[in-house]
């Protein structure tokens, strides 16, 4: 990446000097900027402003080089000095209007850039940044709205009272903003009275991403499993297996307070994709209480065809029978007289053993 520093190629200078800043502070690489910073190139130029900012804090030497800059006669680079000495921690009150209107800029380096400075600052000057990132929030026809998310995502509860905004403007936004509101909604909202809603409605996307980052928020609110289990159970067909995951973990969480959660993970241990199956079998492990349902099915995943199956089962029952031996063993011990596959019939061999040990201990106490 150095080395594209060098090339003749202005493009890939400038490719070159805009991906540096993405990794860590490094000598050699602030030193290969540092000597950039006057390309004859003003894309380079303007893209090595803000690798600087990014990599330089505490460099008295860079700092001086980027202040230069606030003078340049590109006003691009002027604006991005000004955003790279905020990614630094320098910066006056005055300048804050400034960094915000930077969200809007049609360089998405910059605009994004302009997010992450404000993200730093904003913790800090809440009352100076949440009122202007609210208010970019307006700007649909720009990136600005993008790159204010991650900013007052940065702000946690300080920024709650930019949910109704952030909420509303969901229905309306491209994909990659969708992204970032639900990001943020379940960020910023604790009792999930405006990322559920949202949540829900993205299960029935047409995008597999944003089904997705829908189900992995709520995760966070499985509590709350009453207002979405139906929605939910519309996803255990859902075409991507990615997304199947995840809702198995989100049944797992509330096997024992939902029937429906226990219904819907046996019918997942049909799952086509193994990873699914597997999965599965492992969250019915979870249950306190297996009913007989439950137990039918691991008798049935035992047998499978595929032995990685049978051992994932085995695992589930094994845990299974630490609280209720007497309904494991005989499952297990049926499973032993038809399994070939050596390695599984080790498992089950430890299993039994393991659960005829627990089954005395028990049988002691009583």
């Amino acid at each position: 990446m150095i080395e594209a520093l060098k090339d003749p190629h202005s493009k890939v200078r400038s490719a070159a000097s805009e991906a540096l800043g993405s990794f860590p502070k490094d000598d050699g690489a602030l030193s290969a900027l540092i000597e950039v910073i006057s390309d004859p190139d003003i894309e380079v130029r303007r893209s090595t402003v803000l690798s600087l900012g990014r990599m330089g804090q505490g460099d008295a030497g860079v700092e001086e080089l980027i202040r230069q800059r606030l003078n340049d006669e590109d006003s691009l680079i002027r604006s991005n000095a000004l955003i790279a000495l905020a990614m630094m921690g320098i910066y006056e009150e005055s300048t804050i209007p400034k960094l915000t209107e930077a969200l809007a800029s049609s360089k998405e380096a910059t605009a994004k850039a302009a997010g992450r400075a404000l993200a730093s600052i904003g913790p800090e000057k809440p009352e100076l940044v949440l009122p202007l990132l609210i208010k970019a929030l307006d700007d649909k026809e720009s990136n600005a709205p993008k790159y204010a998310l991650p900013a007052l995502r940065k702000m946690k509860k300080t920024a709650s009272s930019a949910l109704p905004k952030i909420a509303s403007m969901f229905g309306d936004a491209d994909p990659a903003t969708r992204s970032e509101i639900l990001d943020t909604v379940s960020a910023l909202d604790e009792k999930g009275d405006y990322s559920l809603p949202i949540f829900i409605k993205s299960l029935e996307s047409d995008d597999p991403i944003d089904r997705k980052e829908a189900l992995i928020g709520l995760l966070k609110f499985r509590s709350n499993w009453r207002d979405f289990i139906v929605p939910l159970m519309r996803m255990l067909d859902d075409p991507d297996v990615e997304n199947r995951l995840v809702v198995v973990g989100i049944l797992k969480n509330i096997i024992n307070d939902s029937d429906q959660a226990a219904g819907a993970l046996i019918s997942l241990t049909d799952d086509q994709d193994i990873r699914v199956k597997n999965s599965a079998i492992s969250a019915l492990s979870q249950s306190k209480n297996p009913s007989k349902e439950i137990l039918r099915a691991l008798g049935k995943t035992v047998n499978d065809k595929d032995h990685r199956v049978r051992i994932a089962t085995i695992g589930s029952l094994r845990r299974l029978g630490m609280d209720t031996p007497d309904m494991i063993i005989p499952i297990l011990s049926d499973a032993l007289g038809n399994e070939n596959y050596d390695p599984a019939k080790r498992l089950i061999k430890a299993a039994l053993e393991e659960l005829e040990m627990t089954k005395q201990g028990t049988s002691k106490k009583n």
